[in-house]
């Protein structure tokens, strides 16, 4: 595998190659069979819900189980609300927007049907 060190001016903190937490997961999973895989913080804001419900069932079952996620709204600064500016979501409110973006989670990895929430709707397809 080819890799480059990759030099980033010293103020530069958005971008850069960057190794996605999901993926890097997906990749460790089978190389271990005793390590608790996680992330240290994800930002489920910056993500599409359902489909980030999805892999981290998915993660879960490949990993068999050992799947631990840490979730965070983001912080001020540099880091934060400018990656929320990037990604078009809003700053205000994001404790709430993070507890319904769980709580949908749980329903969906409960074999719910729909969910309505201030934020996050979602429902159900059944043939």
């Amino acid at each position: 595998m080819h890799s480059r060190k990759y030099q980033s001016p010293a103020d530069d903190t958005l971008i850069g190659p960057r190794v996605e937490a999901l993926t890097m997961l997906a990749a460790l999973a089978p190389a271990t069979d005793a390590v608790t895989l996680g992330t240290a913080a994800l930002l489920p804001h910056l993500r599409r819900p359902v489909q980030t419900a999805q892999a981290l069932a998915s993660l879960d079952l490949l990993s068999g189980g050992r799947l631990a996620v840490a979730v965070g709204a983001g912080f001020p600064g540099r880091f934060g609300q400018p990656l929320y500016a990037l990604s078009e979501v809003p700053w205000a409110r994001r404790f709430a927007r993070l507890d319904e973006t769980v709580a949908l989670w749980r329903t969906l990895w409960g074999g719910g049907g729909s969910f309505h929430g201030e934020f996050l709707r979602f429902t159900a397809y059944r043939p």
